[in-house]
């Protein structure tokens, strides 16, 4: 999924969005960098709270995309900005998205806030 957004420096950026869950145990990040490296910093940040996660990553890499497997503390329904470096060079920028939702095709921001009514019969009142 691509997407336009600004940057702090009123850049305007398109990503591809990746998604991530909750899950305590390691998950794969697939990102598509600037160079190669053996070793990487990837630090994300979540966009509502402003708090930054980092840790240094030995990724691996295959047919021109590079693999992250990091274990990272999420919160639901919250974006964060991924940034990717090789030393001080950021090599990488992209948005993730943390969600336990799995189908991704009828995937929506108010699963399980939104009750449909049952009630009624659906008449019309005429004064």
């Amino acid at each position: 999924m691509a997407f336009l957004f600004k940057t702090k420096s009123n850049k305007r950026v398109i990503c591809k969005m990746n998604i991530l869950t909750t899950s305590a145990s390691a998950q794969n990040l697939q990102i598509i960098p600037r160079s190669f490296p053996a070793s990487v910093s990837a630090r994300l940040t979540n966009e509502s709270t402003n708090t930054t996660q980092t840790q240094t990553i030995a990724p691996t890499s295959a047919n021109g995309y590079m693999t992250l497997n990091a274990a990272w503390t999420l919160k639901e329904a919250n974006f964060y900005l991924l940034e990717v470096f090789d030393g001080v060079n950021l090599i990488y920028r992209g948005r993730v998205f943390c969600t336990n939702q799995t189908n991704f095709e009828k995937f929506t921001v108010n699963n399980g806030v939104y009750t449909q009514e049952q009630a009624g019969d659906n008449t019309f009142v005429i004064i």
